[in-house]
């Protein structure tokens, strides 16, 4: 769909399983989670709770390429 833009589109966007993970965080998460807690203690740069993952999952969907699916396709 990137190399053909003109090309047909999906009907349904079916996610399964993890979006995210939460071992592999960006630099601008790892500011973020350093300037809520304190990095050098147990669970480190790791995400460790639900407002740390929903910042992965808005992370994840500022993409263009993920942002552009969503109101073009329905999702399950």
């Amino acid at each position: 769909m990137a190399a053909d833009p003109a090309a047909g589109r999906p009907d349904l966007l079916l996610l399964l399983g993890d979006q995210v993970y939460a071992d592999e965080i960006s630099d601008d998460t790892r500011r973020w989670l350093a300037a809520r807690r304190d990095l050098s203690e147990p669970p480190g740069a790791e995400v460790a709770d639900f407002e740390e993952y929903t910042r992965l999952y808005y992370e994840s969907w500022l993409d263009p390429r993920s942002a552009g699916c969503c109101p073009r396709c329905r999702a399950a």
